[in-house]
């Protein structure tokens, strides 16, 4: 069973969502994808993961390593969505020049007689 902390917005509007499960672990997800997680020491301090588990840093609050997750999570998003861009930009643009070149041919073909 897992408990809704708090809310973090990444990238206009969505956001990322935390849940505590039994342990001292804090889980961040975004859209139903795991982006991090943090983990309470002895010590009272916390160490953030990213989604890979890889360590971001250690923190003295769970909101400066929450912050932490956010800031990666966002870049992580912005990738993709940059990722998506390099790949709808040429297609946009082929789709542009296809449509262009079938409005020429049927221009062409009312204007001039077939034989």
């Amino acid at each position: 069973m897992s408990i809704a902390l708090s809310e973090i917005p990444v990238l206009s509007g969505r956001r990322v969502i935390w849940e505590q499960d039994a342990g001292k672990r804090h889980v961040a997800s975004l859209n139903g994808d795991v982006v991090g997680l943090i983990d309470r020491n002895a010590d009272g301090s916390f160490v953030a993961f990213d989604d890979r588990t890889t360590p971001i840093g250690r923190y003295a609050t769970l909101r400066e390593a929450k912050r932490s997750v956010g800031d990666v999570a966002r870049g992580a998003a912005a990738t993709r969505s940059e990722r998506l861009t390099r790949v709808a930009q040429p297609l946009a643009s082929a789709t542009g020049i296809i449509s262009v070149a079938l409005l020429v041919a049927a221009g062409a073909e009312a204007v001039l007689p077939i034989v």
